[in-house]
């Protein structure tokens, strides 16, 4: 089974709007998603663009654009007024929530194949003698 990276910001509307069809995607295709956050308030600063929520003419098109994209998905959507909204911190503690997950699961990891290291030894042992 393939796995696709799925880069997210919580504050994306198409962030959103993407993770509605994700289940559907994995059970259509086989494959499975692998959800990866990102900030990307923080991708525009790094390329040194601005952000289309923050010219107007663009803003209202993103407005209709995610209004449309909801109406084909056929789910229920409305437009974040806060938008955009600061997800730093937010992100922050998921990545450390991931860290703290994968550290857990790579100790386990490292106990089984412990573990297996020993009886392999044992048995290497037993066969010598």
């Amino acid at each position: 089974m393939k796995k696709i990276d799925f880069y997210f910001d919580f504050g994306s509307p198409y962030s959103y709007l993407a993770h509605t069809q994700i289940k559907k995607f994995e059970k259509e295709t086989g494959e499975k998603v692998n959800y990866m956050p990102t900030l990307v308030g923080g991708l525009h600063k790094l390329a040194g663009i601005t952000a289309p929520a923050f010219i107007p003419l663009k803003a209202r098109y993103l407005i209709k654009d995610c209004k449309l994209w909801a109406d084909k998905y056929k789910v229920k959507y409305q437009f974040n007024r806060y938008f955009p909204i600061k997800t730093l911190h937010l992100m922050r503690a998921l990545e450390v929530r991931i860290h703290i997950s994968l550290t857990h699961k790579l100790k386990n990891l490292k106990k089984k194949l412990e573990k297996k290291l020993i009886t392999c030894q044992l048995l290497w042992v037993a066969f010598i003698n």
